[in-house]
Order: structure tokens, then sequence, then C-alpha cells
């Protein structure tokens, strides 16, 4: 590759003594993108104005295509139309009263003819996407637009090498995307694009090869995959390793990269790799293990067909093939047994044996109950009536949808009976007594798998979400604790990509978020999850803290409330039947106070993030919100 522009022993003392560049040699190759990093003060500045003759070094020699840098007038004026430099703070270039008059400046100084100058300038704007600015006054432009000009001055001009001072430096997203999209397009056309930067994420993605400075002098120049793997190099210029490669660096030790892969450049190609990444193994709720058993003795009953795999639809779109361990049938009753697997997920059902009774019934349709092993509700305030089945509704669903093909058009319905020989026995485990589900444990689940929530996991899954959302240009991000919180964000618009599962590690995440730079968060819950933030738990497992009753006793001690009200709070084997109790009180209307006392107490562990709270009910209906307005549709871009 031709050398174009060639420095040699480059040195700089500015009058006051200080020395900018010592002894700099540097070859800028034709075509190529250079990208120098260094922190403020490395030097960086100085370079790029010796780079087109602004400044004459102390000592060294420049050269540009092997002729020396004379000083003088005539290849001043050659060079800087062939070497244009674009500075940081774009008030020091422009000076003309408008857009148009600014681009025309160097092109009648180079000698174009009127009609030519028009000509360019139409061209160049139309290239930037600025034509309908060409009569606004320079001084009216926001800094995003005066920096387009600024390099529209430069690019109207032709030049073959194109400088660039901190080209994003205090642009907002959209135009630093709009800004080094519209710089790629020159690179495509050929011109030699050298830029300045501390962004060490933008050069890493951007640059054919990279030059580190430091106090004026080169530490390493080469391909940004190899010198940027150099923590020594890093170190020594106060550079922070590129999140793209310290998350190939991630991939790799986990065995999610192939060796030849590494190290991912390419944001495309990064998020390609973990598109396939081994995740922990899903498993399958007691839901759908119900669903799978009742279609399982559904068809021995009714087709005698004895299936040796079940496959079956989850309502989070992954299908699953289940093997019974129990099928037969006898006296008019088919009985389907299988196993549940929780996939790498620490579940106390793991295992567990879930059996399915099928039978006709004398009218149509399909009744769903619970025989041994399965709890009975006997509190208000869950999913399930008072005196049912501990069978949730999304299970029933299932069982319903894998079901009703069999008996379309008949008169005959049918009766399924799900029994877990155990369930009494592993109801111990889990929180149902406290619940009033008595006799068994529940059939649950609302997406039909079991995602295997690991803190480590998660740390890592989330900061390469974030990264993307940020990436992706989006202003806020919505942390959701699971699928009802999921649906609600959906419901306003969000887009998928700024949707965000945070599980019970909604602590782990929020600082993550902070550390990334996250501008706004909205986090949406159910209530009887986000309480206990107010008490400082910031893990939100049941098996970590529960605290629930404790907190909304505590915030109704703090409103002054009556200790009558707080002992029936106190009570309640739910939030649902306390959200009862507050209503009936009339007290409702506290519920926005409490989110914005939630939130107070997340912005006082995490005081550089803005956010807002929204709480749902176990329906995922919104009850409250730290929002003025909020409600189905909201714009999410507004």
């Amino acid at each position: 590759m031709e050398d174009l522009l060639t420095v040699k022993g480059l040195k700089y003392v500015y009058p006051a003594g200080n020395v900018a560049l010592d002894g700099l040699n540097l070859e800028i190759k034709k075509g190529e993108r250079l990208f120098v990093l260094g922190e403020n003060g490395a030097g960086k500045t100085t370079f790029f104005l010796h780079l087109n003759g602004i400044l004459k070094p102390t000592a060294g020699e420049l050269f540009w295509r092997g002729e020396k840098f004379s000083y003088k007038k005539d290849f001043l004026l050659r060079l800087r139309q062939k070497v244009g430099v674009v500075f940081q703070d774009p008030e020091t270039q422009l000076f003309a009263g408008t857009v148009a008059e600014e681009i025309s400046y160097g092109l009648f100084n180079l000698g174009y003819t009127e009609s030519k100058v028009r000509e360019k300038v139409e061209e160049t704007l139309k290239e930037l996407g600025i034509w309908e600015l060409r009569d606004r006054p320079i001084a009216s432009l926001s800094l995003g637009q005066k920096k387009l000009v600024a390099l529209g001055a430069i690019l109207a001009m032709e030049p073959e090498l194109l400088v660039l001072d901190e080209p994003t430096a205090f642009l907002d997203r959209y135009h630093t995307r709009l800004f080094l999209n519209i710089v790629e397009r020159q690179w495509q056309k050929g011109i030699t694009i050298v830029a300045a930067t501390h962004e060490i994420d933008l050069a890493y993605r951007f640059a054919d090869r990279v030059a580190v400075l430091h106090a004026g002098k080169l530490l390493a120049s080469g391909p940004p995959e190899e010198i940027l793997l150099e923590s020594r190099i890093l170190e020594s210029a106060n550079l922070e390793e590129p999140w793209l490669l310290r998350g190939s660096k991630i991939l790799k030790d986990s065995g999610r990269l192939l060796a030849h892969e590494y190290p991912v450049k390419e944001e495309k190609k990064f998020w390609e790799v973990l598109g396939r990444v081994k995740t922990p193994r899903y498993g399958v709720t007691t839901g759908t293990v119900a669903a799978a058993a009742a279609l399982g003795a559904a068809r021995l009953l009714l087709l005698g067909e004895k299936m040796k795999a079940i496959t079956i639809n989850t309502p989070a779109g992954i299908t699953f093939t289940l093997t019974p361990e129990i099928l037969e049938k006898e006296d008019g009753e088919a009985v389907c047994g299988i196993r549940k697997d929780a996939g790498d997920d620490p579940d106390v059902t793991d295992q567990a044996l879930i059996i399915a009774r099928v039978r006709r019934q004398n009218f149509p349709g399909i009744t769903i109950k619970g025989g041994r092993g399965v709890g009975v509700v006997t509190e208000p305030g869950l999913a399930v009536p008072v005196g049912e089945a501990a069978i949730n509704p999304v299970p029933r669903q299932q069982i319903k949808e894998a079901l009703e093909p069999l008996i379309l058009g008949g008169e005959t319905g049918l009766e399924v009976i799900i029994e877990v020989p155990e369930g009494e026995e592993l109801a111990s485990q889990t929180l149902n007594p406290i619940l009033g589900i008595k006799g068994g444990i529940s059939i649950l689940g609302t997406r039909g798998i079991v995602v295997p929530y690991s803190r480590e996991a998660y740390i890592e899954s989330l900061q390469l979400q974030l990264k993307k959302a940020l990436y992706l240009d989006l202003k806020r991000v919505v942390f959701v604790l699971g699928n009802k919180s999921k649906k609600v964000a959906q419901r306003l618009n969000v887009p998928p990509e700024a949707i965000v599962e945070t599980g019970n590690y909604l602590g782990d995440m929020l600082k993550i978020s902070e550390n990334e730079g996250v501008e706004k968060i909205l986090i949406i819950g159910y209530l009887g999850k986000l309480i206990k933030t107010y008490l400082g738990i910031l893990n939100l497992h049941s098996q970590v803290a529960r605290g629930q009753k404790e907190a909304l006793a505590l915030f109704l001690y703090s409103l002054g409330e009556s200790q009558e009200l707080i002992n029936k709070i106190y009570s309640t084997k739910n939030v649902e039947q306390a959200l009862e109790i507050l209503k009936s009180a009339g007290k409702g209307h506290y519920l926005p106070v409490l989110a914005r006392a939630v939130k107070e107490k997340l912005k006082s562990y995490y005081s550089g993030l803005t956010m807002d709270v929204a709480f749902t009910d176990i329906s995922g209906a919104i009850i409250a919100t730290t929002f003025d307005r909020l409600e189905e549709g909201w714009p999410w871009d507004g």
C-alpha cells in the first residue's frame, strides 16, 4: 500500500516550552482508515495541525507523496487542497454567514467558476443530507449541524486525505451515526481517513490501523485487533479495552467462540455469534408437562395411539418433545405420566412425575381438575378462585389448546385430572403453605419454559444487551421482571431491543446500567416483587427474602396510618389481598405514592441513573406509576 504522507522524527515544542510531540515516526497509507488514539493531552491535535502545514515542526520532516514539506505558499496551497482537516470544535473553522457561503468559500479560492461552485455546493449538501439548510445562518445551527457543515466545506474540495480531530466529540448518538456514515461513504470512494479520538470502541470498530500516542510519543501502531489486545499498551496510554474485544474474550473463554473467529471486530458479526451462543439448558414448567401428559392420554383414549414421544408447544414459542414414563388405558380412562425436566434450573419440582388422567364426559368441552398432589386454593388474591385446584390460567389454556383439535365438532367432551404423586411432600418446600394453597403443589408457568437464571449469566448477558441498546441509539431501556411485565412493555410500543428481562437480579442490573452510562430506565414489575426494594432488598428471589407485608406495613406506618389498617395488611396471605383491603379502605391513592417511594429508594443506591417505576397487579395490568401519565399505547419514542 502506497505511503500518502510520511512523518519522520517529528518534534514540536510550544513557545511556553512544553514538548507536545517527541520524535514521532508514522506513515499514512493510501486508502486506509487510521485512528490515532490517546487521552487528552497525548498530542493528537498538535500532530494533526502538522499534516496540512498549519504548524511547522521544531524538528523532523514530513513528506506528501515523497515530496518534502516546504512551507512555501504555493506548496501549502496544493497541500491543503489534498489534505483537509476538520477540527474538533466547528466554531474554529466556520466563519461565513450562511451554510451555502461556507461551502463556497474554499471552492472560490481554488478558482472554481460561479456555476461550478453552485453545482458543488448542491452536490455536497445533498450528500450530507442538509440541502434544506443551505440558506440558514451558521449561528442558528445546532452543534451537530455545524459539524456537518465543517465536514462539507472540506469534502467539497475533494481531498485525498481527510483528517478528523475528535469527530464525534459532543455529538448526540443520532449525529454521531450520521457523521460516521458519511465518513464511511467517503472512504468507500477512495478517500484516506485519519481520525483522532479517545473513544476506543469507535476506533476498534472502524479503523484498519491504530496509532497509540502518550505524552507526545508513539507507543505502538498496527491493526486494532492486535494492538488493543496488549494490556501494557492500554495501561500506558490510560485507555480501556474495547467492549467488543472484552465481549469476544468472554465468549472465547467460555468456549462459545471458535478460535479462528477471535477476536470479533464487527458489531453485526458479534451479535450473530452471540445468537448461536450455547446458553444454559431450558427446562419445562409443570404446566407444559401437564399439557403434554394430557395430550398423550387423550390420543390413547380417543385414537388408540400409544405415543413414544409427545411434542408440545409453549407460549414462549419453543417446542419440546417429551417422553412418557407411564402410558396405559383401562376402564374407560387413559393415563399418561411424564417427569418434569427443569433444565439447568435448580427447581424443587425437577424430575417430579406429573400424571394426566383423561376420560370422556357427557357434555361438550374440556373440564380440568386437580387430583392427588395438586394443591387447592383456600385464600383469595391468587390467579385461581378459592376452592379450585391450583392449576394456573396459562397451564389450563395449554391443556385446552392441546386437546381441542381432538374433539372439534364432537358432542362428547373430555375430563382431565392432573396428579402429582409426590406433590404434597414437595409442597412443603414451596411457598404454597404460606399462600394458602393446601394439599400439594401448584401447576404453574406463564411461558411454558423454565429459564435457568444464574447471577453470572445475567450479569454477562445484561452487559451485552445494554451495549446493543446503546449501539442502536435507543434513548431509554425498560427493565421487566418477567413475562407479564414484558407484555406490558410490548403494549406500550417499547422497541424489542430496549426490553431487558432482569428476572430477580434487579440490583445487579441497575449497577451495571449505571456503569455503562444508560440514560434512562423504566422498571415494570409486579407490585409483589418491586415492593421489596422499599426495604432495600435488591435480589427479588423469594428464597432470598420475602418482605412484601413488612414493606407495605412500614410504608403505611410512615404515612401515619392506623394500627388497625396496618394489622389487617400484615395478616394477609398475599399482595392481592392487601390491595383489596387498601381499596376497600379508600386508600388506593397510596399506590402512586408507594411507586415514588420505591423510585427514591432505588435512586438512593444508584444516583447516577434516571429511572421511573410502574407497578402491575397479578394480571399484568398497570396499577401505579411514577409518570404523570402512562397508559396502553403510550408513545415510547415521544
